[in-house]
């Protein structure tokens, strides 16, 4: 039994440690920053079997220059966002109507707090081009750093 168990412990191990190092080097590719030395605090992912659904991964940036990466990038915007990202990411709503949010947990609760400080990158992956909320799908992937709180959130949705 003890023996089994051993192996177990390292296949887990591994699924862990290379899982997080292939999604650091994705958000690297996308964003232009590294995420070395930032600690994974929270993962929301309802992706299916056929690649649909919503994610949003928060990390704690304390210990890292990532300020500094995203400026040099130059892919970033700062905040306020614009209305497409505020909408996808907190909603818009006048005295006739309300949209989205689009990024949002099982209780339809934002994943990412509104932040009034930092900077923000939208990367639409569809294949359609216009205006990204007059779509029928989405297939797109928002990071926002939070220079207040340190936080880095990167959200991809799919649908």
């Amino acid at each position: 039994m003890k023996k089994a168990v051993l192996p177990l412990i390292l296949v887990i191990l591994c699924f862990v440690y290379f899982g997080f190092s292939r999604r650091e080097k994705q958000i690297k590719r996308r964003t232009g920053v590294d995420l070395s030395g930032a600690n994974l605090i929270s993962e929301y992912d309802t992706h299916s079997g056929n690649g649909d659904g919503v994610s949003c991964s928060i990390y704690d940036t304390k210990d890292t220059d990532i300020n500094r990466q995203i400026v040099q990038s130059g892919k970033w915007s700062p905040l306020p966002a614009d209305d497409t990202v505020h909408t996808l990411l907190w909603g818009m709503s006048d005295e006739s109507s309300k949209t989205g949010p689009y990024l949002f947990d099982e209780n339809e609760q934002p994943l990412v707090k509104y932040a009034d400080n930092g900077y923000y990158i939208l990367i639409d992956r569809h294949s359609l081009s216009g205006n990204i909320l007059e779509r029928g799908s989405f297939n797109l992937t928002i990071a926002l750093y939070d220079t207040d709180r340190q936080l880095l959130y990167y959200c991809k949705l799919d649908t």
